[in-house]
């Protein structure tokens, strides 16, 4: 019988050619077990590559680029590949006939042939005109790729998009508190009693926090829900799984004896001493309950015989108790064996019931959340996988798309297997069983399928990753092809380029211990883990520091003091951040060498890795910024903790509304107007019920401020968000530069990653929304916006990130500062909701408390915890093997005492098994000198910061605004707010710019006719041009109209010599006054000017006039005076709805 789970024994060699060479066979399929750093890109590179060129003999031939598909776990991953493999093709397309001659024979392991060299050198315009070019793909990308040729078979929109983490996070929001609204739980009387049901065991935030925990496992979910039409068959689903009852009562089920149970409360009551005659009053007060109560309290009987862990109180009964009564240990141990049965199944019912309710109330959300995808056409990432997954597991579908995919795939590469979850798995699989099946889709092909991964490198747990899952897929393919009678190889790749000696010595020895190494994965169950290094003659080092320990000891205060000074507090973990500093900064300062480089040491050669961001990450920060250590930051960057996006954002509050003092005072102490804490309680203190606005607004030594944010809120009301903020950090500020230089000027250029990483995000809401500063303000606040940074490559700073997101990468030195947490460092948030993934069962599984759990929930968490405790110990091999040279192993807090499976002591254990010397201070050290000559190299060289001094002024500020307008000012459309209109009730409100424009033309038209003419023409011209207004209306436009025309006041203005609707243009104080004037006169002395106001209220008293009016004629005034210098101006309004002419001295 074959164990699934153990490994094909392969052959180890320490010569990295040998396995690269069979593993990048084209004929064979290969799984390979590739150890940290053995060049695993470059084998798959070298696989690519080989497959598109032909063998020696011509009897295979190339493949097409298209025919092969590369699935990677990362964008970057795919990325680096793609790149890698066309620089070489691009280098082979002109290189010369020997150098090319020389590379493939390297590459093939013999000399080329014609037919190879020909091939070569086009194999780069083959693969750039392939359509798509070469497939290196996630596996997301890929499955995207197949539903969109495939949208019907899927039942998805042909144009369907995929959103983002954050974006479908944001609609699960949504959906749920939809859901959870009082409408739908009044709506929906099923949903409210599941709501209540899990409301009686936990809080309204608790059960939310579940809640989002079921949903963020939708796959899983919708497996649980497969086929379940309402709760009470889910819950019979989940009791069957687990075999526990779905109706319980204490008349049909409970197994105690009551009569037994009266006669020992008796006993204890009357006999027992002070604790038993306790637990007699409670088994009593437990039997004169009804039966309702007894099943809902049975925990109360429970507490008579158990203590709080759950095992039986130790001397009870006492020995004299016991003495007395011979009978009486055992009739106590056989009801409290008894009880204990009953309770057991009290729990599974408990716990079936309350995951019934808990998974149901999930399907409604997860409906919801489903109607409002459908309704914008999107997909999420999870969907790309579990449609894919169904289009190609569906009988009705799969044969046809797996034909149509089969006949365009021969060569299927995995990348980093040991990552990929079931899902995954199974879609691979679809893709692969095709390859072996019999009559494949041209036999003629040697299809083939290579693998990838190591299953010591299982770090995504929460992702559902498995080492098991990855040996089972092992056998599983091995099986199918040698079933086919293909060729396969199992290879190891265990010869590290990456490593020194020192580090891989300890590695091993790390995992030497069985309990440590059988965590690695199914393959060192029996075998012992063991690399080789490439660089076997370089130097090497290794160090493991003294553990910084919490100092206990406080000084006894005699009497309380008032807080007059600041005493610091020693904290390890800020000690430790300040001794890894100093260490790094004398190296940079003595310019210590780096022996297996020969040259010295840069900041960029640092890795800091942590096992998550706690409060060490802080201090590192501040420590390495303390001694001026140039630092990259960490791995995570949250926008919404940054200090100078802070003020950004209090700017845009503020520009909204200018009311919010709070918004206001921190921009009021921002770089961008710069006040100190007195300034502004100076400002803020003693101000009545004035807000902080109006005190600002009355002050005059703040006139600048108050200015600048004036114009920033009108450009908030006009423009999008991002043209907002580039004003605001482009121009200059009351501060005297502009809005960035006072910033960086403040806070440095640590800034600029955070600001432009927030100008992005504003692009980005644009894109999607309805841009507004409101909008984006309401949009920010209510999404993550933590930015994953990119840090791939070291560039000259000290790097700081998690060994989660260290995966891939490498730095000649590392630290590791926090290894003395255990098993993952605290309780996971999911610990009351165990998964099928995680437990093998059939449902979920949900607890609310501790004490709720059943057998079967703490059988399957005591196997979760085993396993998080292996996935630990291979989150440190990880970390280990991060180093090329030199390993700091360090450590700060309590030592544990009562274990010693945290980091710092598998690795001090492994320190003391090696030989090793003793520092000074303590440390344990591992070295190797450097064995060979290296020449002496130079460090890159670093841009040089350009000294501030000899930039030029005019850099930082802002240009002058400019002397011309896009567009001429046209004073009867002023840019400033226009009175009110005609109140909104009277009826011809609708058309009220109708009547004006028909009385404007009328009063332009019909002074040229004859008086007796004029009120017929202005009949015709009313029923036509204003049809669309009442009789009534027409007939007062009418009369409005010949009432100012016959007006004796009037006369000059529409007698003989008077002009209408005057064009006039002029530059007044460099503005473009762009115009057109009602009526004009013009005499021998004077100019009369008369603007006619017909659809607005016409006061009777001058200053009662809008100033916006009065600011109209004046710039009509003002160009006039250019034109008719000798020429007395005057102005006046006609208000049209009595006939009035009021002149206005301007």
């Amino acid at each position: 019988m074959v164990n699934m789970n153990a490994a094909p024994k392969t052959t180890l060699s320490n010569d990295p050619n040998v396995p690269q060479k069979m593993a990048s066979d084209p004929e064979a399929s290969v799984w390979v077990n590739a150890s940290a750093g053995t060049g695993k890109t470059k084998v798959l590179t070298d696989r690519v590559l080989r497959l598109l060129l032909p063998d020696a003999d011509g009897q295979r031939r190339a493949s097409l680029a298209t025919r092969i598909l590369c699935i990677t776990f990362t964008k970057a991953a795919a990325s680096e590949m793609a790149s890698r493999i066309n620089k070489i093709l691009a280098t082979w397309a002109v290189m010369d006939d020997a150098k090319l001659f020389s590379d493939l024979e390297k590459l093939l392991g013999h000399a080329p042939s014609a037919q190879q060299i020909k091939t070569a050198r086009r194999l780069f315009s083959d693969v750039i005109d392939a359509p798509g070019g070469l497939k290196i793909m996630t596996i997301h990308a890929f499955c995207q790729s197949v539903l969109g040729r495939f949208p019907l078979e899927a039942n998805i929109p042909p144009n369907f998009a995929v959103v983002d983490e954050e974006e479908a996070k944001k609609l699960v929001n949504n959906a749920r508190r939809k859901i959870l609204s009082p409408a739908a739980l009044n709506a929906n009387a099923e949903m409210a009693q599941l709501m209540n049901n899990l409301a009686a065991e936990k809080n309204e935030g608790q059960v939310n926090e579940v809640l989002m925990s079921v949903l963020s496992e939708r796959l899983q979910l919708r497996r649980a829900l497969h086929d379940i039409d309402s709760r009470d068959t889910l819950f019979a689903q989940i009791c069957e799984s687990f075999k526990c009852p779905q109706n319980i009562s204490i008349e049909a089920d409970c197994p105690l004896d009551e009569d037994r149970l009266w006669a020992l409360a008796k006993l204890l009551q009357t006999e027992g001493k002070k604790k038993e005659q306790g637990y007699g009053s409670i088994i009593q007060t437990w039997l004169e309950s009804d039966a309702h109560a007894k099943l809902e309290n049975f925990g109360l009987l429970l507490r008579a015989f158990l203590n709080g862990d759950g095992n039986p109180y130790s001397g009870f009964p006492t020995k004299g108790l016991a003495q007395d009564h011979p009978h009486l240990e055992n009739e106590i141990a056989e009801l409290r064996s008894a009880a204990m049965a009953f309770g057991e199944q009290i729990k599974a019912q408990r716990c079936a019931s309350l995951t019934a309710d808990l998974l149901y109330l999930g399907h409604y959300v997860l409906d919801e959340y489903r109607r409002a995808k459908e309704l914008q056409g999107v997909l999420d990432y999870e969907d790309l996988i579990f449609k894919t997954h169904d289009l190609l597991r569906n009988p009705e579908t799969a044969r046809w798309v797996l034909f149509k995919l089969d006949g365009g795939l021969d060569h299927l590469l995995i990348d980093e297997a040991q990552d990929t979850n079931p899902e995954q798995w199974e879609i691979i699989d679809s893709l692969a069983a095709e390859f072996f099946s019999g009559q494949s889709a041209r036999d003629e092909i040697n299809r083939t399928i290579f693998t990838v991964g190591d299953e010591k490198q299982s770090i995504y747990s929460f992702q559902r990753a498995d080492p098991k899952a990855y040996q089972k897929m092992r056998h599983h393919f091995r099986g199918q092809i040698e079933t086919a009678e293909k060729k396969w190889a199992d290879i190891a790749m265990v010869t590290s380029f990456r490593s020194t000696r020192t580090v891989l010595q300890l590695v091993d020895e790390c995992f030497a211990p069985d309990g440590h190494r059988q965590t690695l994965g199914p393959s060192y169950d029996s075998d012992a883990l063991q690399h080789f290094s490439f660089r076997a003659k370089a130097g090497g080092r290794a160090e493991l520091w003294p553990v910084i320990e919490a100092d206990n000891t406080r000084s006894k205060i005699e009497e309380w003091q008032l807080p007059l000074e600041i005493k610091h507090t020693q904290n390890p973990q800020t000690d430790l951040a300040e001794q890894i500093a100093q260490e790094i900064k004398k190296w940079l300062t003595d310019g210590r060498i780096l022996p297996s480089k020969n040259r010295a040491v840069d900041a960029g050669d640092i890795l800091i890795l942590v096992r998550n961001r706690s409060q060490i990450v802080g201090a590192l920060m501040r420590a390495l910024r303390k001694y001026n250590i140039p630092v990259a930051g960490v791995d995570r960057l949250a926008l919404r903790e940054q200090i100078a996006i802070m003020d950004l954002l209090a700017l845009a509050q503020i520009s909204i509304l200018q009311e919010d003092d709070l918004s206001l005072a921190s921009l009021l102490k921002s770089p961008f107007i710069g006040m100190d804490e007195e300034q502004l309680f100076a400002l803020c203190h003693n101000r009545g019920g004035q807000s902080l606005w109006q005190r600002l607004k009355n002050s005059p030594q703040h006139e600048a401020a108050v200015a600048w944010i004036k114009r920033l809120a009108r450009i908030a009301r006009k423009e999008r968000p991002y043209e907002f903020f580039s004003v605001a950090l482009n121009t200059a500020c009351p501060a005297g530069q502009t809005g960035l230089s006072a910033l960086t000027a403040r806070l440095g250029r640590d800034i600029d990653e955070p600001l432009s990483e927030f100008l992005n995000l504003s692009i980005h809401y644009e894109q999607d929304n309805l841009p507004s500063v409101q909008g984006f303000l309401n949009w920010f606040e209510s999404r993550d916006t933590t930015i994953k940074r990119q840090m791939e490559e070291a560039g000259r700073e000290v790097r700081i990130m998690t060994v989660h997101s260290s995966k891939g990468l490498q730095a000649p030195i590392v630290f590791m500062p926090d290894t003395l947490y255990r098993n993952g460092g605290g309780p996971r948030e999911d610990n009351n909701l165990l998964w099928p993934n995680r437990t093998g069962y059939a449902y979920p599984l949900y607890a609310p408390r501790k004490d709720d759990r059943s057998a079967a929930f703490n059988a399957a968490k005591d196997d979760i915890d085993a396993k998080e405790r292996a996935e630990y110990n291979r989150l440190l091999y990880v970390a280990l093997t991060r180093a090329e040279d030199e390993l700091y192993i360090c450590g700060a807090g309590s030592v544990p005492k009562n274990h010693r499976d945290s980091w710092y002591h598998v690795v001090e254990d492994a320190f003391h098994r090696i030989d090793h010397e003793e520092g000074e201070d303590g440390r344990l050290i591992i070295r190797h000198a450097q064995e060979e000559t290296i020449p002496a190299q130079t460090a890159k060289a670093q841009d040089a910061d350009t000294p501030q001094d000899n930039v030029p002024h005019w850099m930082f500020t802002p240009p002058p605004e400019e002397a011309a307008p896009p567009r001429p000012l046209a004073p009867s459309r002023p840019s400033e707010d226009e009175p009110a209109y005609h109140s909104p009730l009277e009826s011809d409100n609708a058309h009220r710019f109708l009547r004006g424009n028909v009385t404007h033309k009328l009063l332009e038209l019909l002074p040229s006719l004859a008086p007796a003419q004029r009120e017929e023409a202005a009949r015709l011209y009313v029923e036509d041009a204003a049809k669309d207004l009442s009789t009534n209306v027409q007939a007062s436009i009418i009369r409005e109209t010949l009432n100012v025309l016959t007006h004796p006041k009037f006369a000059p203005v529409f007698g003989a010599g008077s002009m209408a609707e005057v064009p006039l243009t002029g530059l007044i104080n460099n503005q473009v006054i762009s115009a057109q004037i009602d009526r004009m006169l013009v005499t021998d002395t004077e100019v009369f000017i008369v603007d006619f106001k017909t659809n607005r209220p016409s006061p009777t008293d001058e200053k009662d006039v809008p100033a916006i009016y009065k600011k109209q004629l004046k710039s009509y005034a003002d160009v006039m005076r250019h034109i008719y210098p000798d020429k007395a101006i005057r102005t006046a309004l006609l208000w049209t709805d009595r006939a009035a002419l009021m002149e206005i001295e301007v």
